[in-house]
Formats: C-alpha cells, sequence, structure tokens
C-alpha cells in the first residue's frame, strides 16, 4: 500500500518539475515548494503515527552540508567571482585562432571543471557553471556555436 502511494505521489511531483516552467503563470511554486508540498502529501497519505522516529532517520548532516554548499555557490555568485571567472575564459577563448576556438573552449572548459571539482562538490559547481557557459554561448565576440 505505501509503495503505490509513494509511487503515485513521487510520479505527480516528478511531474510537476517538468510543468513547472509551462504553469509558472497560475501556479507560483517554485520547485524547492513543490518537493516539500509532495513530501507533505506523502506523510499525511503514508499514515506516520510517530515523527519523532522519522526525524531521527534523517540524515541531517549530510543535508545541512549541501544546504551550506548551495549557500556558498550563491554567495560566491553574488559576489562577483562566477561572472570573473566567465570573464575570464572568455577573454582567453577570444585570444585563440577562431578556427579553434571550440575545441579550445572544451578544453578549458573539462580542465577548469576537473580542478574546482576537487576542491568544490560536483553538484553546487555545476549549478555555478551554468551561468558561465551560457554567458560564453551568449556573447558574440566569443563566437562558439554552443546553445543553452
Amino acid at each position: 500500500r505505501l509503495f503505490i502511494i509513494c509511487s503515485m505521489v513521487i510520479s505527480v511531483v516528478v511531474g510537476f518539475f517538468f510543468i513547472e516552467n509551462f504553469i509558472q503563470a497560475w501556479v507560483h511554486l517554485p520547485l524547492p515548494w513543490i518537493a516539500l508540498v509532495g513530501a507533505i502529501i506523502l506523510m499525511i497519505l503514508g499514515d506516520i503515527k510517530n515523527i519523532e522516529t522519522l526525524l531521527h532517520k534523517v540524515e541531517w548532516g549530510t543535508l545541512i552540508f549541501f544546504g551550506a554548499l548551495f549557500v556558498l555557490m550563491e554567495g560566491i555568485q553574488h559576489l562577483g567571482l562566477v561572472d570573473l571567472i566567465g570573464q575570464k575564459i572568455a577573454d582567453f577563448i577570444i585570444s585563440v585562432n577562431p578556427e579553434s576556438r571550440l575545441a579550445v573552449a572544451i578544453i578549458v572548459l573539462v580542465w577548469v571543471s576537473a580542478i574546482v571539482s576537487a576542491i568544490i562538490d560536483s553538484i553546487p559547481y555545476t549549478t555555478a557553471m551554468i551561468p558561465i557557459v551560457v554567458q560564453l554561448s551568449q556573447d558574440p565576440r566569443v563566437g562558439l556555436p554552443l546553445r543553452p
């Protein structure tokens, strides 16, 4: 019974994840709220009797660790470090021969990613790198055939 309830709730939540962009005009729920509403519905429908036992099983240290990483990466973005890195990468790519720019851009992005992801966890790093890649793809000076 619980498996069927979990499957239905997770299907609805994942469905809302996919259609969130389209229904944003009518429903103003960002992705984290959709996930939280799904978790609350699951706890209600799952007929949880003892919430304290459930809360003791949650790995709070891991959740706080990942939350702190996302806060750190957002702080780095607001500080302007991400834009600075993107600008330096763009300047380096512009200095290369136009025929070789795509190959150099790929090599630079892979090596920067390899070095930085050794220091920072890959998921927050990916969220920080997405604006850099978008900035590179939209910069007419760089002239890369990248599409976000």
